[in-house]
């Protein structure tokens, strides 16, 4: 195992923090039997190839041993290495990541400039590479879908997730998976898994997950992925039991959450994670769960609130931001008691700068202080 490891030449590649010739020594310990070891390789490397979202030149050379480690029956934790190979797999560029900003503190001509256009295409390229090699994987991740520990199997439709171009291919071999597996949470990733794939297969799966979604023999978490999946299609308009289930979900999340919370999937916790799933649908439907997403953000996280807010925001802007000139007269009442509850709450300005990008992004004050007085409040 990893034998060709030390034939790559890691000092003349990059990442995050310059040369990567730290990268082969954290793969070897992500095999060893020390847990302390491979939780501080897996650490380091979520610092190194993988940044915050962005990818570099080493990751591609990187995620095909990684792969191989899945497939030691000696190695441990190879649900860990399925969650990073997601995250290489939809990483991006950070140049293009880091436009805007750049723009706001060195001025347009810097990221317009030949130079800086030339260096976000060959980092374009090291995305490509990236994306590639862990799709290199996919016969082992079939493989891992038979694997003996369940936390295992509900990691590997996730890692799969990430990899839309071989949906055709991957689509039946979830599918049938998901007919002998019996692990809830395993059943319940195998679903979303499916509902982030459909693409043209949509409507024929839309019935797969209409009769989950109905059975009352199934678990209560996988009743939810059923729902979750519906609505993730974006197959025309769901149906009302799917979205209300979601709807219910944020205003009770007590019989799931537990169960939830095991999954890779879950991002920012069930209830902001179950109120951006609502944003696949048009604005008028998805404003249903406006009254317990407003109650959730005010005992929400910090991390929590980011998405709670983009959600809140999205049920009563849609697709039409604030437009320049506009002031708080022109606002509905409803619009209002949003922008009022979100400059209300405490949490929701802890991480300001991500904060802020989500209101501008609907054409509002990003800072709480500029709200406040977007809003006559002192």
């Amino acid at each position: 195992m990893l034998e060709n490891l030390d034939k790559i030449d890691w000092h003349q590649l990059n990442h995050a923090y310059g040369e990567a010739s730290d990268v082969p020594e954290l793969i070897k310990a992500l095999a060893s039997d020390n847990e302390g070891a491979r939780r501080g390789a897996i650490y380091e490397l979520y610092g190194n190839i993988w940044h915050q979202g962005t990818v570099y030149e080493a990751t591609s050379y990187a995620a095909p041993f990684l792969i191989e480690l899945l497939e030691s029956n000696d190695v441990q934790d190879k649900h860990e290495i399925l969650i990073l190979l997601f995250h290489l797999a939809n990483g991006h560029s950070y140049k293009e990541v880091h436009q805007s900003l750049q723009a706001r503190f060195f001025g347009e001509e810097e990221v317009n400039s030949l130079q800086y256009q030339a260096e976000m295409q060959v980092e374009l390229f090291w995305v490509q590479q990236a994306h590639n090699a862990v799709a290199e994987g996919v016969p082992v991740y079939f493989q891992l879908l038979e694997h003996a520990d369940p936390k295992t199997r509900k990691c590997v439709p996730y890692t799969l997730s990430a990899l839309p171009e071989r949906a055709t291919e991957i689509m039946p071999i979830v599918q049938a998976r998901l007919e002998t597996e019996g692990d809830p949470q395993v059943r319940a990733s195998l679903l979303l898994c499916m509902g982030v794939l459909a693409g043209k297969q949509a409507e024929q799966h839309s019935q797969i997950f209409g009769a989950m979604l109905k059975a009352e023999n199934e678990h209560p978490l996988v009743r939810l992925a059923a729902a979750m999946a519906l609505v993730m299609m974006k197959n025309g308009a769901p149906p009302l039991e799917a979205v209300q289930r979601l709807v219910e979900t944020i205003a009770n999340p007590e019989e799931v959450e537990e169960a939830y919370n095991g999954l890779p999937w879950s991002n920012s916790g069930i209830v902001a994670d179950m109120s951006m799933v609502l944003c696949n649908l048009e604005p008028e439907t998805a404003s249903i769960a406006l009254a317990p997403c407003l109650e959730a953000l005010k005992k929400a996280t910090s991390y929590s609130a980011l998405n709670l807010t983009n959600a809140l925001l999205y049920f009563v802007f849609g697709r039409s931001p604030v437009q320049k000139g506009m002031t708080v007269h022109d606002l509905t009442d409803v619009q209002k008691t949003v922008l009022m509850t979100i400059a209300a709450c405490d949490q929701a300005w802890v991480i300001n700068v991500n904060m802020s990008h989500i209101m501008q992004a609907f054409g509002l004050p990003g800072w709480r202080e500029n709200l406040n007085k977007f809003l006559g409040r002192n």
